[in-house]
């Protein structure tokens, strides 16, 4: 069983109101499904994440102050490791333009040098390949 599935298992996700500001000039409540709460049952507040969060990297062994927002880092990361457009990264993380992403998190891209490098060791590698090969009717 997953972790996620024990959870699932022990703490069943429930419908709460939340407030939803993804347009700061029309903020509004809807219904969340959520997966983790407090221990009331409520939404974990802003300000409560900051505990959550000091003990959970305690108990994985990170270094002190580790802080949450490497957890934006490791999305971001994860996100530009699996090729998501730039603009698909600013999105999910909530930047006001594709510029500010590239600013923040270029260095984590392969450069122009790698994928070039690549795209010509792809080709190379194909030439030889069909160098080796008999080609049809051939002996």
């Amino acid at each position: 069983m997953s972790a996620m599935a024990a959870h699932l298992a022990a703490f069943p996700a429930i419908d709460v109101e939340v407030e939803d500001r993804t347009d700061t000039r029309r903020p509004a409540t809807r219904s969340a499904r959520l997966l983790f709460t407090r221990e009331d049952g409520q939404p974990v507040a802003r300000h409560d994440w900051a505990g959550i969060w000091s003990s959970a990297a305690r108990a994985a062994g990170l270094p002190p102050r580790t802080g949450l927002h490497v957890l934006r880092h490791l999305y971001a990361l994860l996100l530009i490791r699996q090729g998501e457009s730039v603009e698909t990264v600013q999105h999910r993380m909530g930047h006001s333009s594709a510029s500010i992403t590239l600013d923040t998190y270029r260095h984590l891209r392969p450069d122009a040098d790698d994928r070039t490098r690549e795209a010509v060791e792809v080709a190379l590698r194909d030439a030889a390949t069909s160098r080796t090969r008999p080609e049809a009717g051939t002996r």
